[in-house]
């Protein structure tokens, strides 16, 4: 019998993928869009570390 994993009740949004399971596309705009938020203190996408 395989154990599955199941989201949190109530949570709508589905699991984002882990760095290593990333393309490179996304891998490149994650790290594009983590020195912007970097350099402007956490002001551009206050939301990229929730995950």
């Amino acid at each position: 019998m395989a154990i599955q994993q199941h989201a949190a009740q109530g949570s709508a949004a589905a699991a984002s993928p882990k760095f290593k399971d990333m393309g490179i596309g996304a891998k490149l705009l994650f790290v594009v869009k983590f020195v912007i938020f970097l350099c402007s203190f956490g002001f551009a996408f206050p939301t990229l570390l929730n995950d």
